[in-house]
């Protein structure tokens, strides 16, 4: 119903999807071409929802995207993403070439990433803001590597990571190392690695991955 609201509605500049959205249709090609789109919104659950949505919305390049991610405490961040890197004007592929990440977690508050056009948009709005919230707040695929958009062109991250939860035990916990090499390896063009804040296990465990990758300028 929700797809085929849509496709009614091409000249929409503004979409805000809240609620619950049901998944017995994932899988279904809609593709919904919403051509003069500027600003979306999405704040549904469960997060297949959400990756349902993504893989069938053509918008166009300039775009502002808001996303929330609700997940209960046996699901992850990237179940709200379709897998691989989309195609241009497909979800979050619309974005184009992103130049600057920014990676902020913690227990109390999950996940948060923005992603922006220009490298040295220090004060623009972004434009890919995702939130993850959970009761377990563990930072891994699709936030810290294997991004669900081209990050190709990144030229700048910055990190602010204080600890998390792990599911298995509910104690604070440091990031697997392993990360940390995806992440550097996924990001060919960076050439500044700003750390702002950062549990000291996590700190160290970035250290020797670090050594395995040459940044193109200045770390």
């Amino acid at each position: 119903v929700l797809f085929k609201l849509l496709q009614n509605s091409s000249h929409l500049e503004t979409l805000s999807l809240r609620g619950s959205f049901d998944r017995t249709g994932e899988g279904i090609i809609h593709h919904v071409h919403l051509s003069n789109l500027k600003t979306l919104q999405i704040d549904t659950f469960p997060p297949a929802g959400i990756a349902n949505i993504l893989s069938n919305l053509m918008m166009p390049a300039v775009m502002l995207i808001t996303i929330q991610v609700s997940m209960d405490i046996t699901e992850t961040f990237e179940l709200a993403f379709p897998v691989g890197v989309p195609e241009p004007s497909f979800g979050l592929g619309c974005l184009g070439r992103l130049q600057r990440m920014v990676l902020f977690w913690s227990a109390p508050h999950g996940l948060n990433l923005r992603a922006y056009a220009n490298a040295d948009d220090d004060l623009c709005t972004p434009a890919l803001s995702i939130q993850g919230i959970n009761m377990v707040t563990e930072p891994g695929r699709r936030f810290l590597a294997d991004w669900p958009f081209d990050a190709s062109g990144i030229q700048a991250i910055d990190i602010c990571g204080d600890y998390f939860i792990a599911m298995d035990c509910g104690e604070h916990t440091q990031v697997e190392r392993h990360w940390w090499l995806e992440m550097l390896q996924g990001l060919p063009e960076l050439k500044v690695l700003r750390v702002m804040a950062m549990d000291e296990r996590d700190a160290f465990g970035m250290i020797e991955p670090l050594s395995r990758v040459t940044l193109s300028e200045t770390l």
